[in-house]
């Protein structure tokens, strides 16, 4: 069944929609317990960023819920997790909602090289901050996004008819290569009285397919082909793929929607073909060896092990930390595993590639000589 609904998904990706294979989506949860040290507050947040194609530019989406008072400052900071860091990029908020996109062209706090390579690492928070929290309420870990990533952006100008109100949200939708959608939604400004999935295209309104369950206002949880009630049938995965769900919260005052969003995607991350090596022994540690031969020329062999089924990529980025290649993005089983790659589009130079597999992580560097 897993094997059926990945050859659909990817049928769908090649068939209904174009995608930017190299635009990289990224998700963060907001709330106090990323504090250093942990805040102690019912609010929480939620943010979808997407970086362009060249690693030029970030766009970014966050809606926050619950504070203590009004926001007196909301920022990116350059710090890994459980750790406080200088701000390296200030936003402003709109109500509870902040919209925007860093850019290496910015005159002030411009997305630099470094940057860059920080947040594809990992060591890019978000922090909102308020009088009561001067150091921050809310904070969330900027982190790269696994499977393929959809957002919403929630507003009453895509309610059908359209709606008059400040309230707003986001939502983050990631549909996993075993079948399953975890989603993240936050909703504010508004007193919600139920919130769903439904299944149409934009500007018409379609039925409930998933109910969603907010709690102050956030919401997430997991939508399987399993579930008793609502399944993730394989119709409405092929909906989502192709844009057709969209993420609804209503109230009292607009019992048919108050807010609604679009769940589109944001990114293709396409995987190629890994060949698992014969091996009778168990591996026992994740490892990543030196690709051969080094320097290259334009193919060379990447070779690693993971001891444990896992959900791994295996991506390549320049010296300035831009993604030029995914070559892995799936879940793997246990064993011995060797991969091609094939630079001979990239231009002579450094280039490092990294694996990642649940709190593992390694990177090396490898050269290409033409």
């Amino acid at each position: 069944m897993k094997r059926y609904i990945f050859t659909l998904i990817t049928l769908i990706l090649v068939n209904n929609y174009s995608f930017s294979q190299s635009q990289i989506m990224f998700t963060a949860k907001l709330d106090g317990s990323q504090q250093v040290p942990a805040v102690t507050t019912t609010a929480s947040g939620t943010g979808t960023f997407v970086l362009n194609s060249n690693g030029t530019q970030l766009t970014y989406n966050v809606t926050v819920n619950g504070l203590s008072g009004p926001i007196t400052g909301s920022h990116f900071h350059n710090g890994a997790a459980g750790v406080s860091a200088g701000v390296v990029k200030s936003v402003t908020f709109s109500g509870n909602t902040v919209t925007g996109v860093w850019s290496s062209t910015d005159a002030n706090q411009p997305l630099t090289d470094l940057l860059l390579s920080e947040l594809l690492r990992g060591r890019i928070y978000f922090n909102v901050h308020t009088s009561a929290n001067p150091g921050g309420e809310i904070r969330g870990q900027v982190l790269l996004s696994t499977g393929l990533g959809f957002t919403a952006k929630l507003d009453g100008s895509q309610s059908n008819p359209a709606v008059t109100t400040t309230a707003s949200g986001t939502g983050s939708v990631r549909l996993n290569t075993d079948g399953t959608v975890a989603y993240d939604i936050t909703a504010a400004d508004l007193i919600p009285t139920a919130a769903h999935f439904h299944n149409a295209v934009t500007g018409t309104n379609g039925v409930v397919v998933k109910t969603i369950t907010l709690t102050n206002n956030t919401g997430l949880g997991t939508w399987a082909s399993i579930d008793v009630s609502e399944p993730l049938t394989d119709l409405l995965l092929s909906e989502l793929v192709k844009g057709n769900l969209y993420m609804n919260v209503h109230t009292t005052a607009n019992p048919g929607g108050e807010i609604r969003g679009q769940v589109l995607a944001s990114t293709n991350e396409l995987a190629t073909s890994v060949k698992q090596v014969d091996d009778a022994s168990i591996p026992e540690n994740f490892i990543l060896t030196q690709n051969y031969p080094n320097p290259f020329n334009p193919t060379t062999t990447i070779r690693f092990t993971i001891p444990e089924t896992s959900f791994l990529t295996l991506k390549v980025f320049d010296i300035l930390g831009r993604e030029v290649a995914i070559l892995v993005n799936e879940m793997k089983d246990v064993g011995n595993y060797t991969v091609q790659f094939d630079a001979a589009k990239l231009s002579s130079g450094i280039y490092f590639y990294r694996l990642q597999a649940g709190n593992f992580l390694q990177t090396r560097k490898m050269i290409l000589i033409k």
